[in-house]
């Protein structure tokens, strides 16, 4: 048997191996096939050869070697190639989709913001002019005390309504610029909800709105627990703000606390706060978590706020690893899901507050 011959036979039986072992990986599936019939017929040639000696034959399969080959690869590597093409193309579409979402969103914040100004701006404007006319009738009516403690009183409510429209907009500032530092100091969470009642409460009297603590003893699992007693203090009283601020005469507010689970060294306790005020619609709900954010233009008006406290709780709930749901109807009220983890801590001595 010539060299050619036995050359030929042995790349026969090692391509037909080869076809055979890679069968599932071999794309598309018709080329097993189409391989292992040119295999078995190169072998057939192979065996005329012997028969009929010449280098023809050989030199045929030689050819046909080399063109199938050839056929294959490019085939197969235009395959991938398409694949290749068609997966980049689909990370570009969704890049896109991003780069587009994220410039709406740019825009959408420009215009809350551009809005915001141009309203705050009459805002700080109308108590800022209050203050400076009562304090203008003060210097022409010196003698008369009795206008001059009124305008006192008035000059007052002013400069705390202006003072709350600062620190809002410098407490979101900080927020967003990632500058406000949580301590990780031990709390304890009924002397901290008797805290929060005991400021609120009087507030809600004022308003005519009663106040509703709903929480079991047994429910308090972990008493003392690690967390940010300041920021805790201005959550809560955000919400509560807003539940007074936009209730009515007789109505409610209703906190239902509950444990939810251990995990670990951690405990997650749950709020629910609801009220009987104007409620929200379905589509201001899914933005009121926008910085600016209110659902009526005249708001800041009638109910003197910022449209900043619903942005500063859910950054604060966020930094603390919580979450908060709402769920409101136009006219029936509002309700406030409010769920915090806490680092459990050791007890600590005990205070006379017992919680509400």
């Amino acid at each position: 048997m010539s060299v050619g011959v036995g050359s030929i036979m042995a790349y026969s039986a090692a391509g037909l191996i080869m076809v055979i072992v890679r069968s599932r990986k071999i794309q598309p599936r018709i080329n097993v096939l189409l391989l292992m019939t040119f295999f078995v017929t190169t072998a057939c040639f192979i065996w005329i050869q012997l028969a009929n000696p010449g280098w023809l034959i050989i030199n045929a399969s030689y050819a046909l070697v080399y063109i199938w080959c050839d056929i294959t690869v490019e085939d197969q590597r235009r395959r991938e190639l398409y694949d290749e093409i068609s997966r980049k193309n689909a990370e570009l579409e969704e890049i896109a989709a991003r780069l587009k979402k994220t410039a709406d969103e740019a825009e959408h914040a420009n215009h809350a913001k551009t809005d915001f100004l141009r309203r705050m701006s009459h805002d700080i404007r109308t108590p800022l002019n209050g203050i400076i006319g009562l304090l203008k009738i003060d210097e022409t009516h010196r003698n008369d005390t009795e206008l001059i403690w009124s305008n006192h009183q008035k000059i007052q409510l002013s400069a705390d309504h202006l003072l709350s429209l600062i620190n809002d907009m410098l407490q979101m500032s900080k927020l967003e610029d990632g500058k406000v530092v949580f301590a990780h100091e031990p709390v304890d969470l009924g002397k901290l909800a008797v805290e929060i009642i005991t400021i609120v409460e009087q507030r809600a009297a004022e308003s005519g709105i009663s106040l509703v603590y709903d929480q079991q003893e047994d429910e308090l699992k972990c008493r003392y627990v690690y967390g940010s007693p300041l920021h805790l203090r201005q959550l809560f009283l955000n919400i509560y703000s807003n539940c007074i601020k936009y209730n009515h005469v007789g109505g409610s507010v209703t906190t239902n606390f509950r444990f939810v689970g251990f995990s670990g060294n951690k405990v997650t306790y749950r709020w629910t706060i609801s009220d009987t005020g104007i409620g929200m619609s379905r589509e201001f709900v899914e933005h009121i978590f926008e910085p600016f954010a209110q659902e009526r233009s005249d708001a800041r008006s009638v109910y003197q706020g910022t449209g900043l406290g619903m942005a500063i709780v859910k950054s604060l709930v966020d930094n603390m690893g919580g979450t908060i749901e709402i769920e409101s109807v136009v006219g029936e009220g509002t309700k406030f899901i409010v769920k915090l983890p806490f680092e459990m801590a050791e007890q600590q001595e005990e205070t006379t507050s017992n919680s509400p």
